[in-house]
């Protein structure tokens, strides 16, 4: 690629601490440095040619896909982004791949039938960017093709990642329930139907508030929609990974537990302090399509188990050692919640395994992505792109920081120090550049991800990366007279011994006989799974935004870290 040339008068973009970048025009060209008039202000900047990255023309309304640019960098990404959102043009294409901002506000004109139809068989770019498009290109790829579809949906928490694959399954819903003919087809409730509704419950009991958005997923979810060689759905399922069982009896203040604790206490109690409408529409899905569909004595004994959850304090030191009259499950203690509350979850969610005829796969909504794309022909020699498979290799490597954490835990007394030790002096760790010790402290560590620098704290790595249920409270829950809890923990109790036998038999020793299971451990094996099948399809990707903190839809949209890159790499 030819060096760009500054000369006097050319429209180039400012690093600018606030702003992010700002606009300047060049009024000296030396030989190895330039200096700019910055627009606004006036102020003078001294920089190398390459810090001033040139202006694209001049667009109003900015452009729908950024492989039209002329100049694709940081500021020109940014600037496009930014004119786009302003109109509530919240999506943009690079290539095939679609961005999506989070408008934090609704848009119905933007979705609906209406639009669904609008969309339906068209090649993308030949309408606005919408999800509706990457939704049909999946769709009617895999008929023409017969291959298996994933669509892939990445972005920081509050991005929009959950809503917009809700958007994704409304259109495959539709779109699987036409014939050949171009007909609706069905009657009744409908597998799709089925799907659509199973959101609301799935919201329910793994989604959270939390500091950065209202309705956190707090799990991972792996939707399978199956479709006949008509093109009409004829199955579905749904898998569902590594809830994050702590909430449930710890929660940090100003975030909350998961949704279902506050609806099964009513309406009235949470209305000031849940958005209503969401809270409404998960109740009423709850109440009036979810709880017909489970089994009377299931229906009876879920909400006094969850009551139960709601009701038991996180330090309260109670461990039960004989049944308490008919409701044994009041006395199992903070762990005995914690587990009865994801044994129940997860029943919940075997209830609609049984109701969507497991299948193969042919959809994934919801997954994080790592891959190449090579779909348009343009130099972009000049960006630096930073591989961050050493950051992997460092956590989930061999000898990495997930497989240090299970050694450490294998040791009854081991603390949070003991585990910062062991990363302090493994070779693996300090071999490698991404990883890096405090000074001042002997419990921590800091990684440098992709977006940046994280500093961790030991203190509780050890508790969490644990998975086991007590053995006592086990086997106390699986002999309830109420069979929808006794049923929950036979099947835990094997577990959990098995655990307790993986423990040391005496103070300071090694677990011996039985393999420790973590969370950690679980987590690696889930995800090595998961991307065998995922490289067994075809790819669709969309990249989901979050334009600013204050969750408003008039704040100016900021750089995301990593996120540049993500959009550059697209259109390589």
């Amino acid at each position: 690629m030819e060096a760009i040339v500054h000369t006097v008068g050319t429209k180039v973009w400012i690093k600018e601490e606030k702003e992010a970048w700002i606009k300047g025009e060049v009024y000296k060209a030396e030989e190895e440095v330039v200096l700019v008039r910055t627009e606004g202000t006036g102020a003078e900047v001294k920089c190398k040619p390459e810090d001033a990255p040139l202006q694209n023309p001049h667009n109003n309304r900015g452009v729908d896909d950024m492989t039209r640019l002329s100049y694709l960098h940081e500021p020109a990404v940014l600037w496009n982004l930014n004119t786009r959102y302003a109109y509530d043009d919240i999506y943009t294409y690079t290539g095939t791949i679609l961005i999506a901002i989070n408008p934090f506000t609704s848009l119905p004109h933007l979705y609906g039938e209406h639009m669904m139809d609008q969309y339906r068989g068209v090649d993308i770019g030949e309408y606005a960017p919408h999800v509706y498009a990457i939704a049909d290109a999946a769709y009617r790829q895999m008929r023409k093709e017969m291959k298996g579809q994933s669509i892939l949906v990445s972005g920081e928490s509050g991005a929009g990642k959950t809503e917009t694959s809700k958007l994704i399954m409304k259109y495959l819903a539709y779109m699987g329930g036409y014939s050949d003919a171009g007909e609706q087809t069905g009657s009744g409730r409908s597998v799709e139907e089925q799907v659509l509704e199973s959101n609301p419950l799935l919201e329910a009991f793994g989604n959270a508030k939390t500091t950065r958005n209202n309705n956190s997923s707090r799990f991972g979810k792996y939707v399978e929609i199956n479709f006949n060689d008509k093109g009409v759905i004829s199955g579905a399922a749904i898998r569902t990974y590594l809830l994050e069982r702590s909430r449930v009896v710890a929660v940090n203040n100003p975030e909350r537990n998961y949704h279902i604790f506050y609806q099964v206490r009513g309406f009235k109690q949470v209305e000031a302090k849940y958005p209503a409408l969401l809270f409404k529409q998960q109740l009423d899905a709850f109440v009036q399509k979810i709880f017909p569909m489970i089994r009377d004595n299931v229906r009876r004994e879920i909400t006094p188990m969850l009551n139960h959850c709601i009701h038991t304090p996180k330090a309260s030191g109670r461990t039960a050692t004989r049944p308490a009259g008919n409701a044994p499950a009041a006395a199992a203690g903070a762990a005995g919640a914690q587990a009865a509350t994801h044994k129940s979850w997860t029943d919940i969610l075997a209830v609609f395994d049984t109701l969507l005829a497991t299948v193969k796969l042919n959809f994934v909504p919801k997954v994080l992505v790592q891959a190449d794309y090579e779909r348009e022909e343009i130099d972009w020699s000049y960006i630096e792109f930073v591989d961050n498979q050493d950051v992997l290799d460092l956590i989930e490597g061999k000898l990495g920081v997930l497989d240090l954490l299970d050694e450490v835990c294998r040791f009854v007394d081991a603390k949070g120090k003991d585990f910062a030790e062991k990363l302090y002096n493994s070779g693996s760790c300090k071999d490698s550049r991404r990883f890096s010790k405090p000074k001042t402290s002997m419990t921590q560590f800091i990684v440098d991800h992709y977006a940046g620098p994280v500093k961790y704290e030991t203190a509780n790595f050890i508790d969490k990366n644990k998975d086991f249920v007590v053995p006592e409270h086990a086997a106390l829950l699986g002999g309830s007279d109420q069979a929808f809890v006794a049923a929950l923990f036979t099947e835990s109790g094997a577990a959990a011994e098995a655990a307790a036998a993986a423990a040391p038999g005496r103070r300071g020793g090694a677990a011996k006989g039985v393999k420790f299971s973590s969370v950690g451990s679980q987590f690696k094996k889930q995800l090595a799974e998961l991307m065998v099948q995922l490289h067994a399809m075809e790819p669709h990707y969309i990249r989901c935004i979050k334009p600013n903190e204050s969750g408003k839809n008039d704040s100016i949209l900021l750089p995301v870290p990593g996120g540049t890159d993500s959009t550059l790499l697209s259109t390589w």
